[in-house]
């Protein structure tokens, strides 16, 4: 296999390695230093790049090289064979800003550079990146400011870049360029890549300010394969210059609504061009509708990722350019099981849709939820999968409210509305109060009345009624002619009666 197969179809996530297995890995830092060049202890980028010898892999992490301030002024540019030099890794790009005629230069065989974003701020006749021979370059974004032959990015022998984006704002600069090595042939490959010119240029400047230039010269034939490439420039969106060596142009699914051919330079068109005009969402992301999306060509060299770092096909195609356009996650009904008093199993479905993707189930006991489990997270490429999470310290009978929520670059999903009840506490008997039973009352018992002389003292009387058992009710005090004052007169129920009355005893209160 190939280097440049081998970059393209290298899996996602990692530090893309060249063909021939690395020799060591080289770390650098903004503020690195010394000569150790670990992880631990970084050094500079000049001191990573120019010590790595062949196979070496040199990380820049996600740091940032040089400033508007204070550019850096030397060319990176590996000397050894199959280097490469990467960013952290894709969607984490190292930053390089620089003054150098070529901030990066990858010359020599093997090389491969990833994961970077490159600003060129000089204004003078330089380019952003260059690439030669048989080296590669994925995941890119370069932009240059500089006039007169400045180009973002230009590919000389048999070079590859992919996933790329070449902008030119300077007026008479070139978005990207193909040219010819000293021994030629050259067939450089541009795939997945948008080349941007902002600046019109004055009539009659046709081979400067074009978003895609091929131009040869004498013994250096120069044929550019573009395939899902974007070309747009309010000049030329592709230029072919043929000197007395061929040049041209082979397209298959690109965007370019203007080719302009000078002294014999030729364009094949394959499958899929396009002259519809490219419409943007954001730096260069195509827009919704754009002609860009779904129109491209899916396969292999294609790769997994794009630019950004998302999935390089989302959708029924890929898209054409350095991106796809990211669409937001797909977060499904949730379902409730093993709900008790206290807890339950949420469980849904997520489908990150080609980018990294946070998740989490929201809950509580009402449409404001108010609770959230913790962030998970489903990865670029994972497919549409099931997810679940363990709620607790839930209240016993009680409705409760819940829904699954993802969020990615493009936008958050918020699941339907789901409602669950937790079963109610059980109900604990209290024993009835015991009842004190009201006694009933014994029947009245009967008594014989007995007789009592008239005139018996009142403690004799009531002895006598005592003895027959019978009820003694109140005194009652009457007068009397003939009983002396504090002896029975007589009783209230006659003598001989059988009576369950209570019986009182009328005694004298003294004569009248």
């Amino acid at each position: 296999m190939t280097l440049r197969s081998t970059l393209l179809l290298a899996a996602a996530g990692t530090a893309l390695l060249p063909a021939s297995a690395a020799a060591a890995t080289r770390h650098a830092a903004p503020d690195g230093a010394g000569t150790a060049c670990t992880q631990a202890a970084p050094c500079s980028l000049t001191t990573a790049v120019s010590g790595a010898t062949s196979g070496d892999d040199v990380d820049l992490g996600t740091g940032t090289y040089g400033s508007t301030a204070s550019p850096l002024t030397t060319s990176i540019q590996p000397t050894a064979l199959d280097v490469h030099v990467h960013g952290a890794g894709p969607g984490r790009r190292a930053t390089i800003i620089s003054t150098a005629v070529d901030p990066v230069a990858i010359t020599m065989a093997g090389g491969a550079v990833s994961d970077l974003t490159i600003r060129q701020l000089s204004t003078a006749n330089h380019r952003g990146l260059l690439l030669s021979g048989d080296t590669t370059a994925t995941r890119v974004d370069v932009r240059v400011v500089g006039t007169g032959g400045s180009s973002a990015c230009q590919l000389q022998g048999n070079a590859v870049l992919a996933d790329a984006l070449c902008v030119a704002t300077g007026q008479y600069a070139n978005a990207l360029s193909a040219s010819g090595t000293l021994s030629g042939p050259n067939a450089p490959t541009a795939r997945n890549v948008t080349a941007v010119v902002t600046t019109p240029v004055p009539a009659g400047n046709d081979n400067f300010g074009n978003a895609i230039s091929v131009f040869s010269v004498a013994t250096r034939p120069t044929t550019l394969r573009l395939v899902n490439a974007v070309a747009d420039s309010p000049n030329h969106d592709i230029r072919v210059v043929q000197d007395t060596a061929t040049a041209g142009v082979v397209r298959s699914f690109t965007v370019a609504d203007d080719i302009s051919l000078a002294g014999g330079g030729y364009a094949l068109g394959g499958a899929g061009n396009t002259a519809a005009a490219p419409t943007y969402g954001g730096d260069y992301l195509p827009a919704p509708g754009s002609a860009m999306v779904d129109a491209g060509v899916t396969e292999p060299a294609n790769g997994l990722l794009d630019l950004q770092g998302v999935a390089r096909s989302i959708g029924p195609a890929t898209d054409i350019g350095a991106f796809e356009r990211p669409l937001a996650p797909v977060a499904d009904a949730a379902t409730a099981e093993a709900v008790t008093q206290t807890g339950a199993g949420l469980r849904s479905r997520v489908d990150p849709r080609g980018s990294a993707t946070t998740y989490r189930f929201e809950y509580g006991p009402t449409a404001a939820y108010g609770s959230r489990t913790p962030e998970r997270t489903a990865a670029t490429l994972d497919p549409a999968r099931d997810v679940a999470e363990t709620i607790a310290g839930l209240t016993a009978g009680t409705t409760y409210h819940a829904r699954l929520v993802a969020t990615n670059t493009a936008g958050t999903a918020t699941g339907p509305d789901l409602t669950f009840a937790t079963p109610p506490a059980p109900v604990t008997a209290t024993p009835a109060p015991a009842v004190t039973p009201t006694p009933t009352p014994a029947p009245a018992r009967a008594c014989t009345v007995p007789r009592v002389k008239r005139g018996t003292t009142l403690t004799a009387a009531r002895r006598a009624l005592t003895r027959a058992g019978c009820r003694i009710a109140a005194t009652r005090r009457v007068r009397s002619r003939t009983v002396r004052t504090g002896r029975v007169v007589g009783l209230s129920v006659a003598a001989g009666r059988r009576t369950t009355a209570a019986v009182a005893v009328r005694v004298s209160r003294g004569r009248r």
